[in-house]
Parts: C-alpha cells; structure tokens; sequence
C-alpha cells in the first residue's frame, strides 16, 4: 500500500488475456486491487499453452475470462475478478472503459490498440499500452496530451478489432517483461505514485536487455490534441 490509499477500492481493466494479459492480470490481485475486469471474447487454444505460464492443458476449450478469474481468486480470494467474455468494438469500447480507475491494453493488434486509445481518450481514463515484438517490446502510459496514434500504424482500419493474444511468441520472456512493466504502471497509476512522462515510449531489446525513451509527439488534428509538451501521469 502507499500512504491512505486501499488497492480493495481501486478497479483495474485487462483488456486482451493472452501472453501479457494473464501476466498483467496475476499481477494485479497479487498487488490486492480490489476489481479486476477481464476482457476477452476468445476460447484457450493449444498455441496458447507456448504462451505464457498461467495456461494450462485443462483450459483448453475454455474460454479465456472465465477460466482466469478462476485463477485470480486462488491468488486472493478477496479479489472481485470480473470476466466478460467479449471483444471490444466500436459499440461497446466507451461504455465497458468509461469506470476504471486504469486500463491495460494487452491487445496484438494495432486496430484493436487504437480502439482502446481512443476510448479511454474520449472517457478520459488512464491506459497503460503496450506490444511484444520479435526484438523484444513497448510499453506507453497514454492521457489525454499523448497517444498511440503517431506511433501505431492502423493496418486495416475496416476489419474485425479482435483483442485476445492467441498467437505463438517465439520467446515468451519478451511478452513477460513488458507485462511485468505495464502492471507496475499500471499499480503505481492506482496508488497515485507515478511520474511518467506520457510522450515517452519506452523500448525494449531483448537481444541486450537494454530499454530506450522514444519521444512521441502527435499532431495538432489528433483525437488527444497532444502538442510536442510533456504531460505526466
């Protein structure tokens, strides 16, 4: 805890439940935060096992946002772990974002990615992004001066925004570290003890181990009408 502030009350949206989600999630009610919504329409599939360390054989089948707020509440049994077993769409993004104390985007895609941007920008939630690459990943605290969108590149604007994480990583290490970042965010987002720099993205390499601060300054037109100042979250 830091200070006055009791984790119990504080609510805390994963959206995408694949490598990064589950790590992201586990992370959270081990921190004891109170409500933890758990966003995702997709079923366990074998590729999924390879992923990461909280899918096991039995969950196949099974669908993603049940099965781990299961698993949350073995962590601690006082967690409230909230599953909806849906993806976010144009329809629904405002209304199931607009109560977090903080959103996590664990999404693998950058259609979905800008649909959670823009919906916790128009809602103004904290959001806590995120990606794993093959070199390793990112990570971006966005508010309302900063966001995805000169950094995102939306590759098919039309199609289906799904947000879950079934793909096979050829390192699951890279989609640990970068939850392991993302849930610390998000936590000290919760407690009221970050000071991010909202325009910074932060790198990893996994080849080195190194990160990096890339600057990311969005145009006048954007939906957060982010200039090239530095905000902080």
């Amino acid at each position: 805890m830091n200070g006055s502030v009791d984790l119990r009350q504080k609510h805390a949206l994963v959206i995408g439940l694949g490598a990064r989600g589950t790590v992201v999630a586990a992370y959270l009610a081990a921190a004891g935060i109170g409500r933890i919504g758990l966003i995702d329409g997709a079923f366990v599939e074998e590729p999924d096992l390879r992923s990461g360390p909280l899918t096991f054989r039995p969950d196949l089948g099974g669908g993603k946002a049940d099965g781990l707020a299961v698993k949350l509440g073995m962590i601690d049994a006082e967690v409230h772990a909230e599953p909806f077993p849906a993806f976010l769409d144009e329809n629904n993004a405002d209304l199931i974002v607009k109560d977090a104390g903080v959103v996590i985007d664990c999404t693998d895609n950058d259609a979905a990615r800008l649909l959670v941007n823009d919906a916790c920008l128009r809602g103004d939630v904290r959001l806590v992004s995120g990606a794993v690459t093959a070199d390793g990943g990112w990570w971006k605290p966005v508010v309302t001066k900063s966001c995805l969108r000169e950094f995102v590149e939306e590759s098919d604007p039309d199609g289906p925004p799904e947000n879950g994480g079934t793909t096979t990583l050829a390192d699951p290490t890279h989609a640990g570290v970068i939850a392991a970042h993302q849930a610390a965010a998000a936590i000290q987002i919760l407690k009221s003890s970050g000071r991010f720099d909202s325009t910074l993205l932060r790198e990893y390499e996994a080849s080195s181990s190194a990160w990096s601060e890339r600057p990311i300054a969005c145009s006048d037109d954007c939906i957060c009408t982010a200039g090239s100042a530095a905000d902080t979250v």
